[in-house]
């Protein structure tokens, strides 16, 4: 039933109309040439469902009132009934049928309508729910690298520079101390070392901040500094 409900838009009226009249005229004929003692009243459903289906309840009464009148017509044609109080009242009990069938089935299709209506309503909801997700994921993503930048340039631009020109102070200290003689003249060359180790950490700890944001157009010339600084900083090739 859904799927033709959902054919019915591809589908002009018009021919909906031939294809119900073609059916009713195809089961009267039927009727006619079979004759009054064989009953045909439920291939009539055929039409009156279609057009219930593709066009209307209101559709589908008039395909039913058709279909009696084709049926009865057969009938009267071949001779008419013997008892026409008889036939009328079945006829009529016929006609009540489809009535039934009629409002049956609008109903059944007007749910089946809803239900779909509803499914892609939801569907749509949710597709619009997984990409404003997929957008703040992304937002999130771009505000996280953006901060690792900002704080791996702080790192050595700021901190690493202050800690590089102490260390610098600390070396000319050392150096004055051991040219006097002076008993800290160690105390300063392990200062100096010290101030060495947390430039070597602080450059660390901002590289592995700044190459987390690194795009793959920029990683071979990230690399490539990452390995001159360990030659300077050790005697590895």
């Amino acid at each position: 039933l859904a799927r033709l409900s959902r054919a019915t838009t591809a589908r002009s009226r018009g021919s909906s109309w031939a294809i119900v009249v073609g059916l009713v005229a195809v089961v009267g004929l039927l009727d006619f040439l079979i004759g009054v003692r064989v009953s045909l009243v439920l291939f009539y459903l055929i039409p009156i469902v279609l057009s219930v289906i593709w066009l209307g309840w209101r559709a589908g009464c008039a395909t039913a009132v058709a279909s009696t009148l084709v049926r009865v017509t057969g009938d009267l044609a071949n001779g008419g009934y013997r008892y026409p109080i008889v036939a009328s009242w079945n006829r009529l009990i016929d006609l009540f049928m489809y009535f039934v069938v009629v409002l049956i089935l609008h109903a059944l299709v007007s749910l089946l309508r809803e239900v779909d209506e509803r499914v892609r309503q939801r569907t749509a909801a949710l597709q619009q729910a997984i990409a404003e997700r997929t957008r703040l994921q992304t937002e999130l993503l771009e505000i996280s690298q953006s901060e690792r930048r900002a704080i791996g340039h702080d790192l050595h631009d700021g901190l690493g520079q202050h800690l590089t020109a102490t260390s610098i102070a600390a070396n000319l200290l050392a150096n004055n101390l051991t040219a006097g003689s002076h008993a800290a003249a160690n105390d300063a060359r392990n200062i100096v070392k010290m101030l060495h180790s947390a430039i070597g950490t602080t450059r660390k700890i901002a590289r592995g901040l700044l190459l987390a944001s690194v795009t793959p157009d920029e990683l071979l010339p990230e690399i490539e500094g990452m390995a001159a600084a360990i030659r300077q900083e050790s005697p590895i090739a």
